[in-house]
């Protein structure tokens, strides 16, 4: 049996349209999450957007400049700093956290539909 993967919210407009432009996003979230086949939504109650795959692909990290450098170019942000500022306004300050990297799934890539 597997675990059911909760839906990833992408509260910003420059994550949600660097996943919808080039198909995959790398994702900050101070919450340790469930990692698989899910939806992503706009906000936490609305509706499904589409489907994608999570994977972390790395433990625990501050946001600090240095550890977000590589990962920057696919985060859907300008730079390092303005992606600092929106983890700050989302989760309310820069504690650690994790990457995440969301891709867009195609129809046919999904065995179930949802």
């Amino acid at each position: 049996m597997t675990s059911r993967v909760e839906p990833v919210v992408l509260a910003t407009d420059a994550a949600k349209e660097q996943l919808e432009t080039n198909e995959m996003v790398y994702w900050f979230s101070q919450s340790d999450r469930s990692t698989g086949r899910t939806v992503y939504r706009n906000t936490p109650t609305g509706s499904d957007q589409g489907k994608v795959e999570i994977t972390r692909p790395t433990g625990a990290i501050l946001p600090t400049a240095s550890s977000l450098n590589v990962y920057q170019s696919f985060s859907g942000f300008s730079s390092v700093q303005s992606w600092r500022d929106a983890i700050a306004e989302v989760h309310g300050d820069l504690s650690a956290g994790y990457i995440y990297c969301v891709r867009l799934l195609n129809q046919d890539d999904w065995p179930w539909g949802r």
